[in-house]
């Protein structure tokens, strides 16, 4: 960065944490950048910021009323095998509690790893219903073609693919997201 004076604010917080409150900084993170290096120019309550070097981590705080769900895909004849390269979509819902037309900001195009696990981190969901939409199936296996509904409450979450309970357990809370395989070619 130049020689100068800069002013960090945070305008909106990934989905299912909070923007830190006005009263909770003194004021924005500032800092001013010289020949010599990095100069800190205001105080940050500790726990909340982290930096040197030029590399600065603010941490959120988890939104209340809401749970955290990791989601695993996995070959419906045996949930042990976890399936990578299937990529998913994240939706939220209308008032109605039908899926909205476009998926939520920043979950869109989630594949899973070797592992499984859909999406790099856990995700924290705010109570209400959600909708995932496979994209693209892993190799051998057949896209699941309808939307699994993800309902998130004080309670839990459950889960559900055309009507069909998913099986969700733990905490954070897992839902194994199953995939049939192709039908063998003749």
């Amino acid at each position: 960065l130049p020689t100068g004076t800069y002013v960090v604010k945070e305008t909106e917080a990934p989905l299912g944490y909070t923007i830190a409150s006005p009263g909770e900084w003194s004021r924005n993170l500032c800092w001013t950048t010289s020949t010599t290096g990095l100069e800190q120019d205001v105080q940050i309550p500790e726990n909340k910021i982290y930096g040197q070097n030029g590399t600065w981590r603010i941490q959120n705080t988890l939104m209340p009323n809401s749970q955290t769900v990791r989601l695993v895909k996995v070959d419906a004849g045996d949930d042990q095998t976890k399936l990578d390269s299937a990529m998913f979509d994240l939706y939220g819902s209308d008032e109605n509690g039908n899926m909205d037309d476009t998926p939520i900001y920043g979950y869109a195009g989630m594949e899973s790893n070797v592992h499984g696990v859909i999406s790099a981190v856990d995700i924290v969901l705010p109570f209400g219903t959600y909708w995932l939409v496979e994209t693209a199936a892993p190799d051998g296996y057949q896209l699941c073609e309808e939307p699994i509904r993800i309902v998130v409450s004080a309670s839990g979450v459950s889960a559900d693919l055309d009507g069909d309970a998913l099986n969700v357990y733990g905490n954070p809370f897992v839902i194994s997201i199953p995939n049939d395989k192709l039908p063998a070619k003749l």
